[in-house]
Order: structure tokens, then C-alpha cells, then sequence
């Protein structure tokens, strides 16, 4: 490695990892030492990456103290240092960090806001695709509905909630007084998805998100039907389905329908 390369490559280390063994290599002055020349970049690093943190995940941000969430940031930032060239991608693992994490441990509503809102962002960075219309759907033949297949939206996304989430977040968003977490009585799926620039949200039913799972999955309306008896009567199904399908159109959560394999 020539002396340039180890040069930076120590440089990283010490901004990146915060070593300070290595700062004998920088220079120092009269205004100051080569540690706090070294430990301004670390400083500004570990700030940056924060902040990030904060403009990701601002429902978690209004969940926390503001020593709470740095203190998060920087315990996250020591697990899971950052790996891509792009900071878009340096949140992806604090969801599942704040499962484990032993300080915040007892606030599980912290790691589902994180879910949702991590969720909400790969929405908005989903590739574009084409949305299928109503039309569309309406000008598939009687005799092929049973063989109807759809491939949903690239950004559509979906969690689950035991907390209330979804009041919480509307608030943060309009900049009202947060309500204070609350366990629900039964979990709310969320299906979350972007048209255009924005980000829509909505819950499911226990029956949409056994119907949309199943037409994921790659089967047919029939098979959905089939399914859908478990929560309505078979004389009602197929009309409830194809209103499903409708609202899901409608909203932009549908960009194909086949009906063939």
C-alpha cells in the first residue's frame, strides 16, 4: 500500500470508527492538537449520520428525548456502521436493532415506528411502474375472471402495528400534540404505497390482507374466492372480490392483471 493509500486509509478508520491509536500520522498546530483536528471530522461523521436518522425516522424522533435518540443514533452507528456510499440506506437496520436493544427494552412501539417509517420510505424510493386501470379490469371477459392474476405496485408495502401508530404518525406529520403510545386491541395491518410524489397509507382488513398475501403469492381470483368463505357467504364473495380489486386499482396499489399463467 503506498503512503497515501495508508494515509487515508487510517484517516477512515479514525473518522469512521472513532480510533484515536492512529492520529500520531496527522499534524497538529498552535490552534490545535492532531486529536482534535482528527476529532472534529470524527465529531462532524457520527452528527451527520444522526441527522440522517432524524429526517428518516421523525415519528421515532418524536418518541424520544433528544439525548434519547442521539444516544440511539450513536449505539446504532457502532453496530451497524455505515456500508453504502449513499446515507439513504444507513437506517435500513435500525427497525430491527431497536428489537434487541437493551436500553429502550419494554418500548416495542419504538421498533414498529421505526417499521412503519422505514416502510414509508422504501415506498418512496420503490421503482416507478405502470398502474393498471379500472378499465382494464372491466374489460376482462366473464369467462377468464377466475384465472384473474395481479402483480401489485413495486411500492407497495405492508406492516404490522400492536401499537397506535398510525394516530402517532398523523400527528408528527401535522405537528400536532403526539398521543402518548397505547397497545391496540388486536394488531392493524397497514398497507402503505406512493402515487406520484406521496406516500398513502391506509389499514386492512384481516380478509384484504389474506387476499392480497394469496394474490402476491402468484394465484387466481378463484383461489382467493375459495379463501374469502372463511369471512363471508360464497353467494357474496365474488362480488366483495371484485370490489376488492376495484379499490385496490383505484388506489394505485395494482400495476398488472393477467389472466393467464
Amino acid at each position: 500500500m503506498t503512503e497515501l493509500a495508508n494515509l487515508q486509509a487510517l484517516f477512515q478508520d479514525h473518522v469512521m470508527r472513532g480510533r484515536s491509536g492512529n492520529v500520531e500520522v496527522f499534524v497538529g498546530d498552535q490552534k490545535a492538537s492532531a486529536q482534535e483536528r482528527a476529532g472534529v471530522y470524527s465529531e462532524a461523521y457520527r452528527l451527520r449520520l444522526i441527522e440522517i436518522l432524524r429526517v428518516d425516522f421523525p415519528g421515532l424522533c418524536a418518541l424520544l428525548a433528544v439525548e434519547d435518540f442521539d444516544a440511539l443514533g450513536l449505539r446504532y452507528l457502532d453496530a451497524y456502521p455505515s456500508r453504502y456510499p449513499t446515507v439513504r440506506c444507513f437506517g435500513q437496520d435500525l427497525p430491527s436493532f431497536l428489537v434487541s436493544d437493551t436500553v429502550l427494552a419494554g418500548r416495542n412501539y419504538l421498533a414498529e415506528m421505526a417499521m412503519f417509517e422505514w416502510a414509508r420510505g422504501k415506498a418512496f424510493d420503490a421503482a416507478n411502474a405502470v398502474i393498471a386501470s379500472v378499465e382494464a379490469l372491466g374489460a376482462v371477459p366473464a369467462a377468464e375472471w377466475p384465472s384473474v392474476r395481479l402483480e401489485f405496485h413495486p411500492s407497495l408495502q405492508t406492516t404490522v402495528c400492536t401499537w397506535n401508530i398510525g394516530p402517532i404518525w398523523r400527528a408528527v406529520n401535522a405537528d400536532e400534540p403526539v398521543p402518548a403510545p397505547r397497545r391496540l386491541d388486536k394488531p392493524e395491518h397497514l398497507a402503505l404505497w406512493r402515487s406520484d410524489l406521496t406516500i398513502y397509507w391506509r389499514s386492512l382488513s384481516d380478509s384484504e390482507v389474506w387476499a392480497m398475501d394469496t394474490f402476491a403469492s402468484g394465484r387466481s381470483f378463484a383461489d382467493v374466492c375459495d379463501g374469502l368463505c372463511d369471512w363471508i357467504t360464497v353467494e357474496e364473495v365474488p362480488v366483495a372480490t371484485a370490489g376488492m380489486l376495484r379499490q385496490w386499482i383505484t388506489e394505485g396499489l395494482v400495476s398488472k392483471i393477467r389472466t393467464s399463467e
